[in-house]
């Protein structure tokens, strides 16, 4: 009896080292095969699907819509613009920020809930044209003032409604938009057929 347990036991050593080296081999094959299965599936079925139907790109929320640390954008001057009287007489400077491409000009004032007294942003376009704006995701409240190539104010939309998606066009063709806090026009008494001459620094 004693040799046969002995074989016994070693005929079990053996399936044991041979059972062993089978689920090395498929816990190897799997790490290799792995990465062609997840392929063939495609990685997308673990991105979580949007729940309200928007395709939440860059173009739908721009990437300037917050600074590094996480806040809101500041203010940052690039410019300084005079409003001027229909007689070109200087009726007030302030600082402007600029918004020349067309990410900036999507961005504008979007998510800010500061902008100082004295400063505004200017967009400027390639050429004459019509145009209109709204105050999607904008929350304060702004006087947009449209401006012709010739730099002639030619229609003002005073105290615009924060968060408001209704359109608000130029009543004339405009090359530049000049947005200022509500209020700014009528205080500093700005119309149609007044001018703004700027400079970039």
């Amino acid at each position: 009896m004693a040799n046969f347990e002995r074989r016994g036991a070693q005929a079990k050593k053996g399936s044991l080292r041979g059972m062993i080296v089978i689920l090395l081999i498929i816990v190897l094959l799997g790490g290799m095969l792995l990465p062609s299965i997840k392929g063939f599936f495609g990685d997308n079925a673990s991105a979580p699907a949007s729940d309200n139907g928007v395709n939440n790109t860059s173009e739908s929320i721009p990437s300037t819509s917050t600074n590094e640390q996480g806040g809101e954008p500041k203010f940052v001057k690039q410019g300084e613009l005079k409003l001027l009287d229909a007689n070109k007489k200087e009726l007030k400077k302030i600082d402007i920020e600029l918004a020349t491409t067309e990410a900036k000009r999507a961005q504008g004032l979007m998510y800010r809930s500061y902008m100082g007294p004295d400063q505004g942003m200017l967009f400027i376009f390639d050429a004459q044209q019509p145009q209109a704006f709204w105050m999607e995701n904008t929350k304060i409240p702004l006087d947009i003032i449209y401006i012709d190539k010739n730099m002639k104010i030619v229609s003002i939309a005073k105290n615009t409604v924060p968060f408001s998606r209704q359109s608000i066009p130029s009543k004339s063709p405009a090359q530049y938009v000049l947005e200022l806090n509500a209020g700014y026009a009528d205080a500093y008494k700005i119309k149609e057929g007044d001018y703004i001459s700027y400079t970039t620094l």
